[in-house]
């Protein structure tokens, strides 16, 4: 997808208790954002797997992503592409059976995905952050318009830590609500964080999409976001940003 974005308050000088940094990046408030995600199937019908109860589909899937803040509207700074996301990841991914007596329980998912998946910006120091996870993610078909992904996850301990703290801002998991018009034209998405602590720091997204020129794999995208994590960089850093722009295949 392709947006530009607004935020209410650039972080212009990143920090994390492990990396100090006093550059003031002088940043436009507004960006240029792409993500471009790709995923390849390479297993599937596995072995021992394939024979358990109430598993329909056993596939591997390696997959990556990589998300990116263009400055486009900054000519002071030479519009630089201010911030990098890479995240490749690997995942097993279980499609599952949810009839109970040919019954469709909404409680049992229809989906279960286990994954390993690094993330980094590729910066050097004092800018440099990146993390490793193990997540298990459920899918759930509440409804025929409306289903739900939990994604709780555990990071994997590190000697040489660039963000120490992440799990302080950017928590444990995620879950994200998504409903769809009969016709598939039109849907909405909620992205739900919380660091399930005290502070309560969190992040939640709002993504409205209709599809343009009646063709499914062209979206109008509309997207409300605030809270800490919208970049890796950003993942101590609180913001509201607002979206707009298009996506291209799904």
């Amino acid at each position: 997808y392709l947006l530009i974005t607004d935020t209410s308050r650039p972080n212009d000088t990143p920090t994390s208790p492990s990396q100090n940094n006093t550059e003031d990046r002088n940043l436009d408030a507004k960006d240029l954002k792409f993500q471009l995600s790709l995923k390849t199937e390479m297993m599937s019908n596995i072995p021992i797997i394939r024979s358990l109860p109430y598993v329909t589909s056993s596939r591997v899937w390696a997959a990556y992503t990589q998300q990116s803040y263009w400055q486009i509207f900054n000519s002071k700074a030479s519009r630089p592409l201010r911030e990098n996301d890479y995240e490749p990841e690997i995942m097993l991914s279980l499609g599952i059976d949810n009839q109970v007596d040919g019954v469709k329980k909404s409680y049992i998912p229809r989906l279960l995905n286990l994954g390993f998946v690094h993330q980094s910006n590729g910066r050097s120091n004092p800018v440099s952050r990146s993390w490793n996870r193990v997540y298990l993610e459920s899918g759930f078909e509440l409804t025929e318009r409306l289903s739900l992904m939990v994604r709780p996850w555990w990071r994997v301990p590190e000697s040489q830590d660039d963000n120490p703290d992440i799990e302080k801002y950017i928590g444990y998991g995620n879950i994200t609500l998504r409903w769809e018009d009969d016709k598939r034209k039109n849907a909405v998405s909620v992205l739900l964080r919380n660091n399930l602590r005290s502070d309560n720091k969190g992040f939640a997204q709002v993504d409205l999409q209709r599809q343009v020129f009646n063709n499914p794999y062209l979206k109008l995208h509309v997207m409300l976001s605030s809270g800490y994590g919208e970049t890796l960089l950003d993942y101590n850093h609180s913001q509201n940003i607002f979206g707009l722009g298009i996506s291209l295949g799904e």
